[in-house]
């Protein structure tokens, strides 16, 4: 999901990474304002024994955590806004 924000007078886009698995979830990057790359893993979610990486999807800012490390996490459960750069 992208959608458009304004910040000052400028246009920025921002994207949504959603977890695509139910467990627990393990964060990896929890800064908001670190840099992260496409194909960076972001944190794991651990489905009956099994760890599965959430990846960005875009170059961008880590703006906003939307999940507690360790907290239990639904398929499609909005996780990560990253401001696209």
């Amino acid at each position: 999901e992208i959608s458009a924000c304004l910040v000052g007078s400028e246009m920025c886009k921002e994207t949504v990474i959603t977890s695509g698995n139910v467990g627990k979830i393990k964060l990896l990057s929890s800064k908001t304002g670190t840099v992260v790359k496409k194909g960076q893993i972001l944190a794991k979610v651990n489905t009956m024994g099994i760890d599965n990486e959430v990846k960005s999807t875009v170059n961008g800012i880590l703006t906003e955590i939307l999940v507690a490390d360790g907290s239990a996490v639904d398929f499609a459960k909005e996780l990560f806004k990253i401001e696209v750069k």
